[in-house]
């Protein structure tokens, strides 16, 4: 049996399974190498007292709540108060946009960023508009927990808001609805507070080509205090600000809504929270694509956003401090735009990677690494007041340059269904056809079926079925009769734990579908 149109896509380029099994094949095959567990030998863990708790840090499966839930918080940050850390961000649910109206901020709360409590929303009978980019802070001098947010009452009008609380969980009560930064129209943002206590503002001004600036605040955090800094850069997003030793880093990164593929990050450097700032490196391009990522180089984003650009395919939204006996650890986060298996935007996936190394003489920040999972270890000693005593395990995951969505499905099609063994790799097809699902949102029909087929070469016939099923839903709903016929038989071999092979090789032409 095979789907119309298969390898489940139309192209408008005919390529041969010949050409496609000499080029495509070899290419990712070549690129795509799994990594064992690397155990680090400056993090030896024979080294660790008896008394400790390790928990692993997943970055390919959902993060879930204790009751079991998928966590939903996007574009947010990660704070530790009090010895418990807490989860912001916004909760899209089944929305398709981050755009989308209303969307709440959500926290949950973890004592070791393993265990999660749903702890609620954030703000109460919120009036409507576009919700981003929470970021709470507490305050020394007022005892308060101070949230600032990006609402957006009508694209493009952009403002600030500021809120106030006496628990990190909220709720929120609103005191200023329009916070008057120097910036015009003002969108992605975040708060950083020194260690002295002055409070920080880092974001974009839509009005100004999306420039990014630093604002000093007010004593209460509540406002700004009119100190800014000159431009750091502009078509940017997604800034947020930290200090390491006696040096302030500042991250942000080109125009990336929703964006799949991930985009790359830029850090500049100063020695003074309001600059000015130097450009130091560009810490999520994958080298070798036409431009550098080393330290010291004048480095410049890759605007057309060469295919396999980004080390990691997310777009920043955090640089979360963690304790430990030493100096503490800096985790980057980043949100897995359309990683969702299941396609909804709220299950999208956040990346957290191992803690970021600095180049030597304050030269930077070095590229990030791609780590599927790794492991912290806590001091069971330290319960109320977590200290981080090791760090490893590191599982990297495979270097992937992401094709279109209609090559990757189509080479997908060939590796999960050919009728020569020696063509088929069922774990390289699940992750080209996972790519092209993302890409399309998990929407065509043709692409879904590509997967369910791709999941069940990989033994993975759970997910073979559920996927199927979906397939068939797509079809059903698009009027696709031959679709859903054809993809309603692949399901019974689904369920009979039987993957799908064709019978015999196609012609030299028909990979087009």
């Amino acid at each position: 049996m095979t789907l119309a149109a298969s390898p489940l896509t139309r192209v408008s380029r005919k390529v041969s399974a010949k050409h496609c099994r000499q080029t495509l094949l070899a290419c990712f095959l070549a690129a795509f190498t799994i990594s064992c567990d690397e155990k680090h030998p400056s993090q030896n863990v024979e080294s660790r007292p008896k008394r400790f708790q390790t928990v692993t840090i997943n970055n390919i499966e959902p993060r879930r709540d204790v009751a079991g839930e998928i966590i939903d918080a996007h574009g947010g940050c990660l704070q530790l108060f009090d010895g418990r850390f807490y989860l912001y961000g916004t909760a899209f649910g089944t929305n398709e946009s981050s755009l989308a109206l209303n969307c709440p901020f959500r926290v949950y709360s973890s004592p070791d960023l393993e265990r999660w409590t749903y702890e609620g929303e954030l703000l109460k009978n919120q009036p409507s508009g576009v919700y981003t980019r929470p970021c709470v802070v507490f305050n020394p001098n007022t005892r308060k927990y101070v949230l600032w947010y990006n609402w957006l009452p009508k694209l493009w009008n952009g403002q600030i808001v500021a809120a106030a609380s006496d628990t990190p969980v909220g709720p929120f009560t609103i005191v200023n609805p329009n916070v008057p930064v120097f910036g015009s129209r003002p969108g992605d943002g975040s708060l950083f507070v020194d260690d002295e206590g002055t409070g920080y503002y880092i974001y974009t001004s839509m009005g100004d080509d999306y420039a990014v600036r630093v604002e000093r605040l007010t004593p209460d955090y509540l406002g700004p205090s009119g100190k800014t800094s000159d431009i750091l850069a502009t078509g940017c997003e997604a800034p947020v600000l930290f200090r390491r030793n006696n040096l302030y880093y500042a991250l942000c990164g080109p125009l990336c809504p929703d964006c799949p593929k991930g985009s790359e990050v830029m850090v500049f450097t100063s020695t003074s929270p309001l600059g000015p700032f130097t450009i130091k490196s560009n810490i999520n391009r994958r080298s070798g694509n036409g431009a550098s990522n080393e330290l010291g180089q004048d480095v410049l984003f890759a605007h057309s956003f060469n295919e396999g650009a980004p080390i990691v395919p997310a777009q920043q939204t955090w640089v979360a401090k963690i304790p430990m006996s030493g100096e503490p650890l800096f985790i980057w986060m980043a949100d897995l735009w359309g990683s969702a298996r299941d396609g909804v935007k709220g299950h999208d996936l956040q990346y957290w990677s191992p803690p970021l190394k600095f180049g030597p003489d304050n030269h930077g920040v070095l590229p990030v690494e791609n780590v599927e999972r790794w492991d912290i270890t806590w001091s069971t000693n330290s319960i109320g007041h977590p200290m981080v005593i090791a760090v490893g395990n590191f599982l990297a995951a495979p270097e992937f340059i992401q094709p279109e969505p209609g090559e990757g499905n189509n080479l997908a099609w060939l590796l999960a269904t050919s009728p020569e063994a020696t063509n088929r790799n069922g774990v390289l097809a699940v992750k080209l056809a996972e790519c092209a699902c993302q890409q399309t949102r998990y929407r065509n029909t043709i692409m879904v079926g590509t997967l369910a087929a791709a999941y069940a070469e990989a033994g993975r016939f759970d997910e073979a079925i559920s996927t199927g099923q979906k397939a068939c839903a797509l079809a059903s709903q698009s009027g696709e009769q031959d679709l859903l016929g054809k993809n309603l038989g692949l399901l019974e071999l689904y369920r009979q734990h039987q993957p799908y092979h064709e019978a015999s090789a196609r012609p030299a032409d028909s990979l087009n579908h």
